[in-house]
């Protein structure tokens, strides 16, 4: 900067200081974890060195934007979204060798659950609220059906499974995903958001209210796809403490979402999926 800008270090210390730390932070950057031989690697889109390694006074400012993880490197926990696919319940799988290994979780403030099975997400859940205590935003990736809006029980349709996609959201690597919408979401449409999560918790228990009493003989109500989901948000719910949209706010997405390049908002798939259904 000083050589295309040659008049920057006659600023005043406070305003050169607040454009380093705006450099430093601008923009978001997100990781997930490999093992590679015995270590494990964060890998991803990291904070811009080039800018930290400027000079003297960037790489101090980056000591204040920025907090190191012995062995992992430095983290804008601001600004860093941290991706896991889920926990194994064996001692050696990854997620847990990172906190026998490293001080991580204590900063997380942000991160994307990919968990493979129903009961996958629940244990790393668990795992990430014990251990998560200043986490803002989690996003869970899985198979978020959407029932059809109807009063009138199907006794067919009702109990009929949609295909459930919970596979690797990456092929190879996290740039390879379209993470724009959901930063924006996260960052700038919150109340969007929210407003999204209550309707679908209409929709489901509008799909669970119109199930006959007593259920169908061998029928259970674990059975019904749409209380299934509904449990798992009163679930994580009661984990996480709060209501849906705070301690920390949930979001929701699919496999497909995350793949997809649209660049609709929240309000906009709402839109798509029921016209109307938010004033």
């Amino acid at each position: 900067m000083a050589n295309d800008f040659p008049a920057f270090q006659k600023l005043p210390p406070e305003i050169r200081h607040y454009i380093w730390r705006m450099a430093l932070t601008a923009q978001w950057s997100f990781t997930t974890f490999h093992r590679v031989n015995k270590s494990i690697k964060a890998v991803g889109k990291f904070h811009n060195r080039a800018v930290s390694q400027a000079c003297h006074e960037a790489r101090q400012i980056m000591h204040s934007t920025h907090t190191k993880v012995d062995g992992l490197g430095w983290f804008d926990f601001t600004r860093h979204l941290f991706f896991f696919r889920d926990i194994e319940s064996s001692r050696g799988s990854l997620v847990q060798q990172i906190a026998y290994n490293y001080n991580l979780y204590p900063y997380i403030q942000h991160i994307v659950l990919n968990p493979r099975s129903q009961a996958h997400l629940m244990d790393a859940a668990c795992f990430i609220a014990d251990r998560c205590n200043l986490l803002r935003t989690i996003v869970i990736i899985g198979p978020w059906f959407i029932p059809t809006a109807t009063d009138q029980y199907d006794p067919d349709e009702d109990w009929l499974d949609p295909y459930e996609d919970w596979s690797d959201v990456t092929v190879k690597s996290l740039i390879e995903l379209d993470l724009q919408p959901l930063l924006d979401a996260i960052e700038y449409r919150g109340s969007e958001n929210d407003a999204w999560i209550s309707w679908y918790l209409s929709r489901l228990d509008q799909a669970v209210r119109r199930l006959p009493t007593p259920l169908p003989e061998h029928l259970e109500l674990d059975d019904n796809v749409s209380w299934r989901i509904q449990n798992t948000l009163e679930q994580l719910q009661l984990l996480f403490g709060g209501s849906y949209n705070i301690s920390p706010r949930l979001y929701l997405r699919t496999v497909a979402q995350m793949r997809s390049p649209s660049q609709n908002t929240i309000q906009e798939r709402i839109e798509d999926i029921d016209p109307g259904s938010v004033a």
